[in-house]
Order: C-alpha cells, then sequence, then structure tokens
C-alpha cells in the first residue's frame, strides 16, 4: 500500500510535471545537457518571465539544480528526482519487486 505522504509527493509532482512547457524544458535538459536561461529560451522561444516562472516551479520542485556562473544562470535536470517520480507511480501501480504487479503475473501462469 502507498503511503499517504507518498500520495502527496505523487500529487504535487504531477501538478509541477503537467504543464507542456515544463516537460520541454525538462526534455531540452536531458537531451542538451546543462543550458543558461538565454539558450532554453532561443530553443523554446518562450518569453523570458514564463520561462523563469517554470525553471523556478521545477527548481523549488527539485527536478533542476541551478548553478550561477558571473551573470548567467545554468540549469541542469536532477535526475535522481525524475527516478523519484518514477518510483512512486511505479509504486502506486504496484510494479515494484514484490509489488501487486509482481504477484499477479506470478499467479497468470497457474492454470
Amino acid at each position: 500500500m502507498v503511503e499517504a505522504t507518498h500520495i502527496e509527493v505523487l500529487q504535487q509532482d504531477l501538478k509541477i510535471l503537467s504543464d507542456e512547457n515544463r516537460l520541454k524544458i525538462l526534455q531540452h535538459l536531458q537531451e542538451g545537457g546543462t543550458c543558461c536561461v538565454c539558450q532554453l529560451q532561443a530553443h523554446l522561444h518562450l518569453p523570458l518571465n514564463l520561462l523563469s516562472h517554470h525553471l523556478k516551479v521545477l527548481k523549488d520542485g527539485g527536478f533542476v539544480t541551478s548553478q550561477k556562473r558571473g551573470r548567467w544562470v545554468d540549469y541542469t535536470l536532477n535526475p535522481e528526482r525524475i527516478q523519484h517520480t518514477t518510483h512512486l507511480l511505479a509504486t502506486l501501480g504496484g510494479n515494484t519487486p514484490g509489488g501487486a504487479h509482481a504477484k499477479h503475473q506470478s499467479t497468470q501462469h497457474i492454470t
């Protein structure tokens, strides 16, 4: 059974990830590695204020990290945070070792 706190965390994660622009930011960071805001803006064609808002939401949620480099701020994907959310989803669906999905699969082969 999934603990209530895990459900609350998962609910917040899904709220953060439900925005198409945030998903595009994460995808770009995953494909291109560390990027500054100007690189993200050039690729995503978002107004700076909107891009900054989405980066703040992703950073506050732990999905990206940032590092100041002079006048620039570089953003990097936090893969551990993505894996944590994936794990919570798998736990909810019973797709963990010994979870409901594994038990269901093991009983399917019994005739």
